[in-house]
């Protein structure tokens, strides 16, 4: 009760780091590592081995730089949150979410989401076009299962680690039939992962800014009530367009969590298309995958193969 009472006394804004605020920063890095060590490629002992010049010129660079924000969430005087936003050097047009973090205690409270929310609105104000997150294996996962581990980190630290030679490192693009997977050789995200992706995904349906591989006429976000819950739910959801049919291969099929709260209201539910929502019905099909995903964003189609344990298609029909 204590835990839940903090939370509800604790309502942190978002601001942008100051100059003068490297201690705090440090602070609040080092924090995150010590509570997330996988979750980031830089690890405790490198981020405590800085030295003080360092990290006042990395802050400096995230309080002032027109090309690189730092974000934080500020509870009573105390950061609570981290979002750091870089501008690509080789790509004016793009930018990259990078460190991200959350005080355990202040989970489950938007308190991401508005991070996010304040990175987005600052890569809009820049020109940004695409807004990139991605995630980092820690080792080598292939699946065919050499150096196979289910662990993968949360956005990436360093952003000259390119989009493409993540996709290589995880996998993508390498279709791998269904039959001829093991148990083993589907791999998941980390929740904390997903959440992230997730969200970034759908403020960036929302405001019509692309992240690749997705953008406004390659995916949706599905919007169901939670069955037992009774909340609203909204997930980012890849599709094709097949002919004016709305196409969807789901990873786990009808055991999805969202197509079963859809299923639950005799298959109803609520899909931001194209920029704006509409009412739907979802019905399944009994369609191969591998049909549809052939035909979808190469690196999309891989990230389902990736991690589908029972993959089924589904057709979304708005009113």
């Amino acid at each position: 009760m204590g835990t839940s009472a903090q939370k509800m006394d604790s309502v942190p804004s978002i601001r942008r780091l100051t100059r003068d605020e490297w201690r705090e920063y440090r602070e609040l890095r080092l924090r995150a590592l010590a509570d997330s060590p996988d979750a980031f490629t830089t690890t405790l002992a490198q981020a405590q081995a800085r030295d003080d010049a360092d990290w006042s010129s990395q802050v400096a660079r995230g309080a002032h730089s027109p090309s690189e924000i730092a974000l934080v969430a500020d509870s009573d005087s105390r950061l609570v949150g981290l979002a750091w936003s870089g501008i690509d050097t080789s790509d004016p047009h793009r930018a990259w979410l990078t460190q991200m973090w959350v005080d355990p205690n202040l989970r489950g409270l938007g308190t991401g989401r508005q991070l996010l929310g304040a990175v987005v609105r600052w890569a809009v104000g820049v020109d940004a076009r695409l807004i990139v997150l991605s995630v980092w294996p820690s080792t080598t996962s292939w699946p065919s299962g050499e150096s196979r581990s289910p662990a993968y980190s949360t956005p990436l630290a360093e952003p000259w680690k390119s989009p493409r030679r993540l996709t290589r490192r995880c996998g993508w693009g390498r279709p791998i039939p269904w039959t001829a997977r093991s148990e083993g050789q589907t791999m998941r995200l980390p929740w904390p992962v997903v959440r992230i992706a997730n969200a970034v995904t759908n403020l960036a349906l929302l405001t019509g800014i692309p992240r690749p591989p997705y953008n406004r006429s390659n995916a949706l976000i599905a919007e169901t009530i939670g069955r037992r819950s009774g909340k609203r739910h909204r997930t980012p959801v890849g599709y094709l367009d097949d002919g004016g049919r709305i196409i969807v291969v789901v990873e786990d099929g009808s055991r999805a969590h969202w197509v079963r709260n859809a299923l639950a209201d005799g298959g109803r539910l609520r899909i931001f298309l194209r920029g704006s929502w509409r009412s739907a019905r979802l019905r399944l099909l009994d369609g191969d995958p591998e049909r549809y995903l052939a035909r979808m964003s190469r690196v999309h189609a891989g990230f389902v193969r990736l991690e589908a344990s029972t993959p089924g298609v589904i057709e979304l029909m708005p009113d």
